[in-house]
């Protein structure tokens, strides 16, 4: 199986209203937040899209955490702009006198501006658009020390309010629902009265449209789910993935490695559920020490509150039998774990799961959690 193929056809299949929705918001000159859990997909996503947009519209992709710094991402949007100019065979002599190196902190997002102001002056003649796509944008105010924060975050709110203001460049900010307040100190668009009127959540994946994208893919390449109404092959993928975007698309590969025939493509292959079985535990093998890391990473409330979550979801965490269960410090710091584990994309929210309860929104972190519990029980 091509992977591409497994991407679009998972997008076509699950997310098509949001694909829809981001593509016209982008045609649009619009700027808008693409939210989503650490396991949603937003980033394979909002690639997707671009990589059908790019005859007619350029992009350019930033993540935060990888640039560190303001002088970092000065270097790198700089050097993205020359190509472009290259690119579109369009003189760069005005920019490159524009100083990107050894500038002060107040003078760096000022250089970026000019160059815009510049660039959008080309695309107009051009008749052309470009957007700049943001991610991990809560590591913006980990650049700078808490004295020049205050500064850094007005200087990106002019950045990002510039950008508004241009008719051929808009933005885009891939964040974690817990990212958005966040994210609210440096995103402020004008005429938007709340942040969630211009943000585009990627919830987990409808089962029905999961059921849908499966047997139409696994058909296409010659194989065929067992029909056993007891141990039903089906049921068993959709329950390990649970709306899982990134889950989905690793238990369909590990399938492919394990079962699809190497070279004999006629030859058709039946996946029955010790086979799904099989292959959800050889990845969660593969992901062990990730996982083992993750939870060692977390401070103890979240790490607790994480595995109890793992082990049963529930709409009210701050309930004394459930914290008495699973032995979880109750009042403030559950809230605050919460918090914390839905910033980090760890875990969904009520309003976005269908049972409306909170659930850890990596479902082979959750099967990995019950397995090494049932252990525990049984040393």
């Amino acid at each position: 199986m091509n992977k591409d193929i497994l991407i679009e056809t998972l997008i076509e299949n699950t997310l098509r209203y949001e694909r829809a929705e981001v593509i016209d918001a982008i045609r649009k000159d619009k700027d808008f937040i693409l939210c989503g859990t650490i396991a949603s997909g937003s980033k394979i996503f909002i690639r997707s899209v671009v990589s059908d947009l790019q005859s007619e519209i350029s992009f350019m992709d930033f993540d935060c955490m990888q640039l560190q710094n303001e002088s970092r991402f000065l270097e790198v949007f700089y050097s993205e702009i020359i190509a472009l100019l290259k690119k579109k065979k369009i003189n760069s002599e005005i920019i490159n006198e524009i100083p990107v190196h050894n500038l002060h902190k107040n003078e760096i997002l000022s250089s970026a501006s000019k160059i815009l102001e510049i660039l959008n002056d080309h695309l107009k003649l051009l008749g052309e658009k470009l957007v700049l796509i943001f991610s991990n944008c809560s590591y913006i105010e980990k650049w700078s020390d808490k004295k020049n924060r205050i500064n850094l975050i007005n200087n990106w709110r002019m950045f990002l309010n510039q950008i508004n203001a241009i008719d051929n460049i808009s933005y885009v900010l891939v964040a974690t629902y817990g990212e958005l307040d966040e994210l609210s100190d440096i995103y402020n668009p004008k005429n938007v009265k709340n942040i969630e009127e211009t943000t585009i959540p990627l919830k987990p994946l409808d089962e029905k449209n999961l059921k849908v994208w499966l047997l139409s893919l696994l058909k296409s390449h010659n194989i065929d789910f067992k029909d056993d109404s007891k141990n039903d092959p089906i049921e068993s993928f959709l329950r390990i993935v649970d709306g899982s975007f990134y889950d989905s698309l690793s238990l369909i590969r590990r399938l492919n490695v394990l079962y699809l025939p190497k070279n004999d493509d006629s030859k058709s292959v039946v996946i029955d559920k010790d086979k799904i079985d099989n292959a959800c535990v050889e990845i969660i093998k593969d992901l062990s020490i990730y996982f083992e890391n993750l939870l060692l990473s977390l401070p103890a409330t979240q790490a607790q509150l994480l595995c109890s979550l793992a082990l049963e979801p529930t709409d009210k965490p701050h309930q004394s039998k459930y914290t008495t269960k699973y032995g979880l410090t109750s009042g403030g710091s559950i809230q605050s774990a919460i918090s914390s584990l839905n910033r980090k994309g760890l875990i969904h929210k009520p309003e976005h799961t269908s049972d409306f309860k909170y659930r850890v929104s990596l479902p082979l972190l959750s099967i990995w959690i019950r397995k090494q519990r049932q252990q525990e029980d049984i040393y």
